[in-house]
This record gives C-alpha cells, structure tokens and sequence, in this order.
C-alpha cells in the first residue's frame, strides 16, 4: 500500500472519528426504544452478507435500516447506527481477519456516509417546503447513501489497485443500485407502517431481511446468467 493509500485511508478514519465523537457528544434522542430497535436489526441485518459477483466487496441488509434511521432517528443515532453496521459487516464471519486499518476505515467510511446522508436528505427536504412524503425523503436518502459509500470504497479500491476511478466506481455502484432500489422500498413499508409492539416488529423485521435475501441471491443468479451464455457459445 502506498503512502498516499495510507493517507488516505487515515484521512477517512480521522473524518469519521470526529463525526461519531461530535455525534455522541450531541447526542439527541426523542425515541430510545425506536432506536434500540432500528440499532439491534441494523447489526443483525448486517451479519447477512452476500459478495457481489466479480467484485470483493460485499453488501448486507444492513443499510436499510440506515435508511430508516434517516427517516425516524436524529442526525446522532443515524450515524451511531451506521457505524454499527459497517463494523459488523467488516468483522462478522471474515474470511480473514481484517486489519485495525480495514476495520477504522469501515467505521470511518459509514461514518460519514450515514452523517452526510441524514444531513443532506433533511436539508433538501426542508428546501423542499417541509415535504413529509416518506417515498421522496428515502429516495433521497438512499441516492446519498450509495454515492457517498461507493465513491469512498472505490477510491481506496482504485489507489489499492490501481486501476482507473471511473472504471472502478462505475462496477461497484452498478452491481449496488438494484439492491439500494429494493431496500428503499422495504425501508418506504417500515416508516409507514408506524409499528409499536414488539411482536409486529419482529414480524416486520423477519418478513424484510427475508425478501432482501432472496431479492439478492436472485439478482446475484441473473448477473451470473450472461456470462454462462458466453461460455456456453464460445
């Protein structure tokens, strides 16, 4: 890893550490059960990891319920929740155990997209004339969410590789968009259905990282289709 690799990886932890201390430090919470709730799924989705064909990057059911703290939860509990959910990600059955450098730069990198996410989406919802609709403030949401992930990873992906930006960040948030698509849609469901009891959640929470798995592994099959097509005829 080259120098400027380092640095920039140490860049984005630093980034990160100091959004999640001012975010502790500020902490702000109307609705601690929700965010016990949204925190506890956010870590248990997070375990689910699916590899994304051709890339070593991986994605996980996580980043819905990001999108939900975004629509429910304060700026603070967002980024609390995100951090906790790339670090799960990161550490949770590894193939090989990550370095401190991987795992700070995870954290560091869900830091800022989660913060950026829930400050962005909020403030163009407020230039918005204070719009409530749930669909519009999710799509934004995730919009961000992915394009600030994405464009982080693959910078440290192209440095790490050396390959072209364009060409890197282009595979990484093609193969990202159709799984972003169909978590908004689940987090649109969560944030209407206004759920209270523990058992509806429950429900709720099995009924969501159920579809995405198999929305997964069936987008993951149709990608895989095309190139046994060219082998087939070469």
């Amino acid at each position: 890893m080259t120098k400027f690799t380092l640095t920039y990886a140490w860049t984005i932890i630093a980034i990160g550490i100091a959004i999640l201390v001012s975010g502790v430090w500020q902490w702000q919470s109307a609705n601690g059960t929700a965010f016990g709730v949204c925190l506890a799924l956010a870590v248990f989705a997070s375990t689910l990891k699916l590899k994304l064909t051709g890339l070593e990057e991986t994605i996980s059911p996580g980043f819905v319920f990001v999108l939900i703290s975004v629509a429910m939860l304060s700026w603070t509990e967002t980024v609390v929740i995100a951090v906790a959910s790339g670090l799960v990600q990161c550490l949770w059955r590894a193939k090989t155990p990550p370095s401190p450098l991987q795992i700070g730069f995870a954290a560091g990198t869900m830091a800022m997209a989660g913060g950026l996410t829930h400050g962005v989406t909020w403030g163009l919802a407020a230039g918005m004339r204070g719009t409530d609709d749930m669909a519009v403030i999710l799509g934004v949401a995730g919009v961000v969410l992915l394009v600030s992930n994405t464009l982080i990873v693959s910078t440290i992906v192209c440095l790490i590789k050396e390959g072209p930006f364009e060409m890197v960040w282009r595979s990484v948030q093609c193969r990202a968009v159709p799984y972003y698509l169909a978590g908004g849609l689940i987090a649109d469901v969560w944030v209407r259905a206004k759920l209270t009891g523990p058992t509806s959640i429950a429900l709720l929470a099995a009924i969501s990282v159920y579809l995405l798995s198999m929305c997964f592994r069936e987008l993951e099959r149709l990608a895989w289709q095309p190139q046994a097509v060219r082998l087939r005829a070469g």
